[in-house]
């Protein structure tokens, strides 16, 4: 390892002090400090709410993440093999795009194995890039990028880095981090995982990177730029949306069931009471995944004496998978000060990988 990837990985920004040990084996709670905090503030928040919802983030624990790694291997689950195709039919053209000597930050890596794509691409075209994962889960980040590093055998072209945070977090050290100076940052965004995100946290998150590299530009060196590149799928098929949202292996219910655990240190709810719900609402082109009370039921919190009243067959949302094509992407990120300057699209269903600049660097939609 030279002293420059050994500086990176060791900075308190990533989070990591090393690529060989991320997390203490003997910490079996899903957060601690800070960010047990800051999820605890979440949960809150959504039991609150009406209707009421969970933080998606609570799924990603190492258990959820095999779980749905077998759901991307189910026949049902559509988005996973027609991404890939996407990326094998385009990856010239995505490399270029990133260029050589490219950072890539991922968000929500997962196991990698659609981003494998990609940095085969760079090592195949003998072209350096810097590869940063960023995910919540230590155990499974480590694991993955050794794998990585293993498949791509250990290509000097491709130098890879974990980011052990959450999508917020990534702000901050985007800004801060020295190592970025003068970099063309990519970041990507893969498995239409941004349709899940309400359209103000996207604006949010996106406008808070950008303006996190110009930050970084005027703390470094004004040479750096961004784009972001952000898979969609636009698929309206009911059948085929429904079944990949509840696989008719069971596995995507075991997925969303596997969140009550993760809610423990927070507030008591008992698995048997409650069940998965999954519907396909055809007017907004959204399949809404939520946990729904098989019986009225007084939820307790942990930390106080207060309850929460459910009522039978309530629901609390999870997940919303909205489904949009191109046209109503552009819609979709009108304020956010960015707009669609590329596309490249599966040839069968409506899928995409959308090349997303900052107003400033293009013409509009």
């Amino acid at each position: 390892m030279d002293s420059n990837t050994r500086e990176q990985l060791q900075s308190p920004l990533i989070g990591i002090p090393s690529q060989e040990k991320v997390y203490d084996e003997k910490q079996h709670s899903f957060y601690d400090g800070e960010n047990h905090a800051r999820t605890t503030e979440l949960i809150l928040e959504g039991l609150r709410s009406s209707p009421r919802y969970l933080p998606s983030v609570l799924l990603w624990d190492e258990v959820g993440l095999n779980i749905y790694s077998k759901i991307m291997r189910s026949e049902d689950y559509y988005l996973t093999r027609v991404e890939a195709e996407l990326l094998r039919i385009h990856v010239e053209d995505i490399v270029e795009s990133i260029g050589d000597g490219g950072v890539i930050i991922e968000l929500g890596s997962g196991c990698l194995s659609k981003t494998r794509v990609i940095l085969e691409g760079f090592a195949r075209k003998r072209m350096h890039v810097a590869y940063y994962a960023l995910d919540v889960c230590p155990t499974t980040l480590t694991q993955s990028l050794s794998e990585l590093r293993s498949q791509l055998n250990h290509s000097s072209y491709v130098t890879c880095h974990p980011l052990c945070m959450m999508y917020d977090d990534s702000i901050a050290w985007l800004a801060n981090n020295a190592n970025l100076r003068n970099k063309r940052i990519s970041v990507l965004w893969l498995g239409a995982s941004m349709g899940n995100e309400k359209q103000v946290e996207v604006h949010q998150l996106l406008r808070g990177l950008t303006a996190a590299l110009r930050k970084n530009n005027a703390l470094y060196g004004a040479g750096g730029k961004i784009q972001f590149l952000l898979s969609v799928d636009g698929n309206k098929d009911a059948d085929m949306v429904s079944r990949a949202y509840d696989t008719l292996d069971g596995l995507s219910r075991r997925f969303i069931l596997n969140i009550i655990k993760n809610l423990d240190s927070v507030v008591a709810f008992d698995p048997a009471k409650w069940a998965f719900s999954g519907e396909w609402d055809a007017q907004e082109a959204i399949y809404r995944t939520s946990l729904m009370a098989l019986e009225t039921q007084a939820i307790h919190f942990s930390a106080s004496a207060n309850t929460l009243e459910i009522a039978k067959s309530e629901k609390i949302q999870i997940i919303s998978s909205r489904k949009f094509g191109f046209e109503e992407l552009c819609e979709w990120l009108r304020g956010s000060g960015l707009v669609v300057d590329e596309a490249w699209k599966h040839p069968q269903i409506d899928y995409g990988l959308y090349r997303i600049l900052p107003e400033s660097s293009t013409a509009d939609c």
